[in-house]
């Protein structure tokens, strides 16, 4: 009786909580590093394995309320390359781990088939064992469709990875290049690839390197959260966090709730006008820059001109 009394009062002082949040901006895309698992699992003295179905479970519930407050991309770092080094039992649960709950997130029951949640799985898929990577497949196909909310869980990712990858397939786009069957690159037009290096510097730009990444299609993160008291990003997101709102949480990720979620947004409402000036700057930056390359350029194609047409005036 006073658990379902306790659970209707913290029901509807997050109900009371959503509405006072949507008085200010609410970000648009919200990034978590979802840590402290492992260290839930040794205090509560269960096995990891539970301790990061725990964290799970708390990443249903920050979903639930990212969709109640209209968020519309979430992000989260859920393994990371680096954490394959960990004991081959503990790698194996996880990976057992991740293809129940990617069933059962897109099973009929499922959050993201009942809420219209878009799954993306990122990250170099190729290092998953196959039962996974074919889970992450069934997951990206079965909620290609939805429009609701975006979700992208980055798997076997780091964000160096991500962007020498991006860096690789934007040269290989600038060289006229595509993959073969296999593996390899070949050119697809040879008169490109012959040119090419008298060019590339002007077509490797940061929009072309964006166009890779993992995560283009989605915006960049309006706030950045980490869990656990740990202050640092751990490779995740340097490219597209560099603008956003930084929250480092003092609570493990299984313990996360509406309360820290509501501080950490209430910060960002508060710091909104200074961050939205920082990106202005950086985006005018940008322009400024490509222009400043594309008039050197115009006025070295101009003097080319000139001195063709004083060539032919005195022969």
């Amino acid at each position: 009786m006073l658990r379902t009394i306790w659970n209707a009062l913290c029901r509807a002082i997050a109900w009371i909580g959503v509405r006072i949040l949507l008085c200010g901006p609410v970000p648009q895309h919200i990034a978590i590093i979802m840590d402290g698992n492992r260290r839930f699992a040794d205090r509560a003295g269960i096995d990891r394995k539970s301790g990061h179905g725990f964290g799970y479970d708390s990443l249903i519930q920050t979903l639930e309320l990212c969709l109640d407050l209209g968020v519309r991309y979430v992000t989260v770092y859920a393994f990371s390359i680096d954490n394959f080094a960990r004991s081959q039992e503990e790698v194996s649960a996880l990976m057992e781990l991740m293809r129940e709950k990617l069933d059962l997130l897109v099973s009929n029951e499922g959050l993201a088939t009942a809420k219209g949640i878009r799954v993306c799985v990122l990250g170099d898929l190729t290092l998953l064992p196959e039962d996974v990577r074919a889970s992450a497949n069934r997951a990206m196909a079965a909620t290609k469709h939805n429009s609701i909310t975006v979700l992208n869980i980055c798997v076997a990712y780091t964000s160096t990875q991500e962007i020498v990858n991006a860096t690789r397939e934007a040269v290989k786009e600038a060289l006229g290049l595509s993959s073969s069957k296999s593996g390899g690159s070949q050119l697809t037009n040879e008169n490109d690839g012959r040119n090419s290096l008298k060019t590339l510097d002007s077509q490797i730009t940061k929009e072309s390197i964006e166009r890779h990444l993992y995560t283009a299609g989605s915006p960049w993160p309006d706030v950045l959260i980490r869990t656990s008291g740990e202050t640092r990003l751990s490779n995740f997101m340097l490219w597209q966090a560099c603008h956003s709102h930084l929250a480092f949480c003092n609570v493990l990720w299984p313990n996360f709730s509406f309360r820290h979620l509501f501080w950490i947004i209430f910060q960002y409402q508060k710091s909104y006008r200074s961050l939205q000036h920082h990106w202005i700057k950086a985006q005018s930056f940008w322009i400024i820059l490509q222009y400043q390359r594309s008039n050197r350029s115009l006025q070295h194609h101009w003097h080319k001109a000139q001195s063709f047409q004083t060539r032919q005036k005195f022969g």
